[in-house]
C-alpha cells in the first residue's frame, strides 16, 4: 500500500489509470503506468502532446486516485508511491456547454477558473484538461497564461493539459511549473502513451494530417498561414524529440556495449584463472622432480663418500665425485632460475639487488608482504619484489674478482677457499663442492674467507654448512686479527 502523507505531495510511480484497468479487466499490461512527482518546489505539472495521446487519461488518473483514497480502496500505483490527502479537489473534464444556462463552452471553462481563484488553497488539487481552449487562440492563449499564474500564486498543486505555444514557453523557464509531454511515435505517427517530463510536446497538426490521407497541397498551404513564431517552436519540439531519440538510442547501444565487455572480461578473468592455476601446478611438479634429482645427487654424495677410506681410494672416487658436484651445480643454478622466474620472488634482508628498469642496484633492507624497502644510492624505496632480480654486484672490493677454483683430481686440496666477489647463489654451490671435496680428501680443518660486507655472504656459507652438517664438526669465526667475522673455520668429523 502506498503511503498516505499528511503533507500535499504527489510521488506516484508506475501509477495507472483505474477505469481503464477496469475496462481491461485488470490487464496492467495493457494499461501504460507513468510517474508524477508534485510538491511545494515543483507545484504544476503542464502536460502537452497531440490529441488522443493519452493527456486526459493521465490527468484524470490522479483524480480518481484521490477517490480512491477517500473509498479507502486499493491504489494502482507502486507501493513505493507517496501520495497527500488533498483538502479539496478542484477538476475541470470535459464539455459543460449548455443552451439552457446560455453557456458555451469558454464561458464555463471561465466560469470554473473564477470558482478555482476563489477557492483554491496551498492544500488544494486542481486538474484542468485543455487549459484556455474554446476562444480565439491568441486571445484565449494570453488569458490562459495569466489565469495560469494566478493559480500559481495560490501554491496549490496541479496538473494541467494544453496546446498552447506559449503556456509551454512559460513551463520552461518557471521556478514552479514544469513541462511534461505523452511520447508520440514519428515513424509510426502513433501515440505510445508514455508520459515525459522535463520537456513539452509538440501536437505533430501537420504530422497527423499527413498520417490521414489530407491532400499535401492543403498542409502546405496550412504551413503558408501559420505564424512563423509558432511554427519555429513546434520544430523546436520536434528536433528536440529527434535528439532525445538519438541520445536514447546511443545510450542504449552503450549500455550494450558495456554488458558486452563486462561478460567479456568476466570470461577472460576465469580463463586467465585456469592458466594460472595450470602453470602454478606445473611449476609444482617442476620443483618437486628438481628437488627430487637434488636428493638422489646427495645420495649418490653421500655412498661415495662413506666409500673413501683412503688417498687410494680418493683417487678412483675423484672423478666420480667431480661429475655428481657438477650435476648437483647445473640442477642448483636451474633451481634458482626456476624461483627467479617466479612473480613471487623472495628476497631476504641483505640481499644485492637490481631494479629490472632502470638497473639501479642496492641491498634489501626491509620485506613488506610483496614489496621490499631497498637502499639504493643512501636513499630508501619501496619496490616491488616482481621488479627485482638478484645483483651480480660484488660484495667485495671490486679489485679482487671471483675466480671459481674447480675440483681437482688431484688427492690434495687447497686448506683456503675465498669466496668473495661470488653472487649468494654462487657461493652456496661453491661452498658445498669445496665440502665435499675437502670431506672427500679427508681434510681436518679449511679455512673460507666470505668477507664482512653485507653478510649476504657470511649466510651462503652457513647454508652451505647446513647442507653438509652430517661431516662438520663444528665451526667459528677466529679471532679479529685472524680476519674475525670475515672467515670462517670448519672443523670436519673424524671418518
Amino acid at each position: 500500500m502506498p503511503t498516505i502523507e499528511s503533507k500535499q505531495v504527489v510521488q506516484l510511480i508506475e501509477c495507472r489509470n483505474a477505469s481503464l484497468l477496469v475496462k481491461e479487466e485488470g490487464d496492467l499490461d495493457k494499461v501504460i503506468p507513468f510517474d508524477v512527482t508534485l510538491d511545494k518546489d515543483q507545484r504544476i505539472l503542464l502536460i502537452s502532446g497531440p490529441n488522443a495521446g493519452g493527456k486526459s487519461m493521465t490527468l484524470k488518473a490522479l483524480g480518481l486516485i484521490q477517490m480512491l483514497i477517500r473509498l479507502g480502496l486499493p491504489l494502482p500505483c507502486s507501493r513505493e508511491s507517496k501520495i497527500g490527502l488533498f483538502d479539496g479537489l478542484y477538476a475541470d473534464l470535459g464539455d459543460d456547454q449548455s443552451l439552457e444556462n446560455e453557456l458555451s463552452t469558454y464561458s464555463s471553462k471561465l466560469a470554473h477558473m473564477k470558482y478555482f481563484l476563489e477557492h483554491a488553497s496551498a492544500k488544494s488539487l486542481v486538474l484542468i484538461d485543455e487549459f484556455g481552449s474554446g476562444s480565439d487562440p491568441k486571445l484565449g492563449a494570453a488569458l490562459a497564461e495569466s489565469l495560469l499564474l494566478a493559480l500559481c500564486e495560490k501554491k496549490c498543486i496541479g496538473v494541467i493539459t494544453t496546446h498552447y505555444g506559449n503556456l509551454k514557453q512559460l513551463a520552461s523557464h518557471h521556478q514552479h511549473i514544469i513541462n511534461g509531454s505523452m511520447h508520440f511515435d514519428e515513424t509510426n505517427l502513433s501515440p505510445t502513451y508514455r508520459l515525459l517530463l522535463g520537456k513539452p510536446g509538440a501536437s505533430y497538426t501537420f504530422e497527423i494530417a499527413k498520417r490521414m490521407a489530407i491532400p499535401p497541397e492543403i498542409i502546405d498551404e496550412a504551413k503558408q498561414r501559420v505564424d512563423h513564431r509558432d511554427l519555429t517552436f513546434d520544430e523546436t519540439i520536434h528536433g528536440l524529440e529527434m535528439e532525445r531519440r538519438q541520445h536514447q538510442k546511443e545510450h542504449t547501444e552503450l549500455q550494450r556495449q558495456q554488458e558486452e565487455y563486462q561478460q567479456l572480461l568476466k570470461t577472460m578473468t576465469k580463463q586467465l584463472q585456469q592458466v594460472e592455476a595450470q602453470y602454478e601446478g606445473l611449476k609444482e611438479e617442476r620443483l618437486s622432480l628438481e628437488s627430487h634429482q637434488d636428493k638422489i645427487i646427495q645420495d649418490k654424495l653421500n655412498t661415495l663418500l662413506k666409500d673413501i677410506h683412503n688417498e687410494e681410494s680418493a683417487k678412483v672416487k675423484a672423478d666420480q665425485l667431480q661429475d655428481l658436484v657438477k650435476r648437483r651445480v647445473k640442477l642448483r643454478k636451474q633451481q634458482s632460475k626456476s624461483a627467479t622466474s617466479s612473480s613471487q620472488l623472495q628476497f631476504a634482508v641483505g640481499d644485492q639487488v637490481r631494479h629490472k628498469s632502470t638497473d639501479q642496484e642496492g641491498e634489501v633492507l626491509e620485506i613488506r608482504g610483496r614489496k621490499a624497502i631497498v637502499n639504493i644510492s643512501d636513499r630508501r624505496a619501496e619496490i616491488a619484489m616482481k621488479d627485482l632480480e638478484l645483483s651480480n654486484a660484488s660484495n667485495a672490493p671490486a679489485q679482487k674478482p671471483f675466480v671459481r677454483k674447480p675440483i681437482r683430481k688431484s688427492p690434495t686440496i687447497d686448506p683456503e677457499l675465498d669466496i668473495r666477489g661470488m653472487t649468494k647463489v654462487e657461493a652456496v654451490d661453491t661452498v658445498e663442492l669445496y665440502l665435499i671435496h675437502a670431506k672427500a680428501m679427508q681434510a681436518e680443518r679449511v679455512r673460507i674467507i666470505h668477507g664482512k660486507g653485507q653478510g649476504v655472504l657470511r649466510q651462503a656459507v652457513l647454508q652451505a654448512l647446513r647442507s653438509q652438517k652430517k661431516y662438520i664438526k663444528s665451526y667459528q669465526h677466529p679471532e679479529e686479527k685472524d680476519g674475525g667475522r670475515g672467515v670462517m673455520f670448519v672443523q670436519f668429523l673424524k671418518s
